[in-house]
């Protein structure tokens, strides 16, 4: 899915500034290695993502943060295409300051038609990618049998992972947990923490009406940018980049491993089956074969070549 989308908005450049896109100048931006990895090639972000910026942001760098963001998402959704993830590690900076929703890979498309047209279903079976703090009452909560089998949502469920992800950015903290039975005491906690660092109120009623656990009441796309918050906001400049960036511009990045090492290569991999072809067949995808920057290949002539000087000299001496 993640690629198909990625597809989409790189042959659709109007209107999706503020979503990854797929660094289409060099032509190849997407291709398959024979042992089952796919390589995709982004636009840059070098400023990061918001998970880094909590507690740090001004009113006026929030307000142009969320505006964005919901751009970002009303593109998607007017494409049946609800994203299913946000949260701040998934929204990253751009070089000139300006908010990129990432991560498609758990988004998924609405019903194209019958009775439940424009929503989306959920059984016990279905697999939903989320992250259960940001995640609304609907990915969550369990399906009650044998009276309920199926359950059906919205996009709405995109703007309730948006008002946690501002209460996250203001408080620095994750107040929701996705417990149905806390809920309730849980967005109590969510107003108090609000108030307690004098949030104007405008947008702690947003944070309420996004935080909302019905759904059908839940504010979403165009009603939402009606929203008192966004009062002086002129939404065409925000589509257009034309108004000030919520970050200062970033043109120099610098390797990140974000904690994270690499794996070490295992010698069944060779033997592994490969189902990325299938995959690809699945989504109606055809991407190239290069292995020329297979790192797990180069992982393995490294340890075979350390295995012959191994043989050949024994163990490094202190």
């Amino acid at each position: 899915m993640e690629l198909r989308i990625l597809e989409l908005i790189g042959k659709n450049k109007d209107g999706n500034s503020f979503l990854l896109s797929p660094h289409t100048a060099a032509g190849r931006w997407a291709w398959q290695s024979f042992n089952g990895f796919a390589y995709v090639v982004t636009e840059l972000c070098p400023g990061g993502d918001l998970s880094t910026r909590r507690r740090s942001l001004s009113p006026a760098q929030l307000q142009v943060i969320v505006a964005e963001l919901v751009i970002g998402l009303e593109w998607l959704h007017d494409r049946d295409i609800v994203h299913h993830d946000i949260k701040p590690s998934n929204i990253l900076i751009d070089g000139d300051g300006h908010c990129v929703i990432s991560d498609f890979g758990g988004a998924r498309m609405k019903i194209q038609d019958g009775p439940h047209q424009g929503m989306l279903c959920r059984t016990a079976k279905t697999d939903i990618v989320c992250t259960k703090p940001y995640a609304a009452p609907e990915l969550v909560d369990p399906i009650t049998f044998p009276r309920q089998t199926e359950l059906y949502y919205t996009e709405s469920i995109d703007y309730w992972s948006v008002g946690v992800t501002i209460v996250t950015l203001i408080t620095g903290e994750e107040l929701l947990t996705g417990n149905r039975k806390r809920r309730e005491e849980e967005l109590e906690s969510v107003g108090e923490r609000l108030l307690d660092v004098r949030v104007a109120s405008d947008l702690v009623y947003l944070v309420y009406e996004l935080l909302e656990p019905i759904p059908s009441r839940r504010w979403t796309g165009y009603w939402l940018k009606e929203h008192p918050y966004f009062d002086g906001i002129d939404w065409e400049e925000v589509m257009r980049k034309r108004h000030v960036p919520p970050f200062a511009q970033c043109r120099h990045a610098r390797p990140r491993t974000n904690g994270r090492v690499l794996p070490q290569y295992e010698a069944t991999h060779a033997t592994d089956v490969n189902y990325l072809p299938v995959i690809l067949q699945a989504e109606g995808l055809s991407i190239e074969k290069d292995d020329s920057l297979d790192l797990f290949e180069d992982c393995r002539d490294l340890q075979a070549r350390m295995a012959r000087a191994y043989d050949t000299y024994g163990p490094c001496s202190q």
